[in-house]
């Protein structure tokens, strides 16, 4: 039986579709990983954005491109760029609404502050209770902390271990 003339059409489409996809951007997405677990936060950001420009404004990559993004964030955040953090924030949170949420900002700014710019980390934990009204307890509440002066309502406490931020 003779072989469809739409049939080689599909296999090289197919083919082309698999580039977007390939073992290099998951390859870049985890040493990227590893370079910001390391802290070697330069290395995690030029990585990230390699990465990204491999997938980006391909619509069925959202998952590595948001791995990226994350990635190229705390690596921002670990390196004290608040002005770098804030702007990706922005940016992201257009296209990743969910993904950029109050847990999101409180990560951030513990990183912020753990690289050393308590003012950086607060402009963070400002941001983020301006864009969650509703969770600006825990910002005050963590910023309280980090200053000194305050005790962390029972939720916060609770929000902030589950994070991984504090031993309250």
């Amino acid at each position: 039986m003779a072989t469809p003339s739409w049939q080689p059409i599909l296999v090289a489409a197919l083919l082309l579709s698999c580039t977007r996809c390939s073992p290099d951007t998951d390859s870049n997405a985890s040493e990227a990983q590893r370079a910001l677990d390391m802290g070697r936060y330069s290395e995690a950001i030029a990585l990230s954005e390699i990465g990204l420009e491999e997938v980006r404004g391909d619509p069925t990559q959202r998952r590595t491109i948001w791995r990226l993004e994350r990635i190229r964030v705390e690596a921002l955040a670990g390196s004290g760029d608040v002005d770098g953090v804030l702007a990706s924030l922005d940016r992201l949170f257009e296209t990743f609404p969910t993904h950029v949420n109050t847990d999101l900002y409180l990560a951030l700014a513990h990183q912020v502050f753990k690289a050393g710019d308590p003012v950086a980390a607060e402009r963070l934990l400002a941001r983020g209770a301006e864009k969650f009204p509703g969770d600006e307890p825990v910002f005050s509440d963590l910023s309280a902390f980090w200053r000194g002066g305050g005790a962390i309502s029972p939720d916060a406490c609770e929000r902030l271990r589950s994070l991984g931020y504090l031993d309250c």
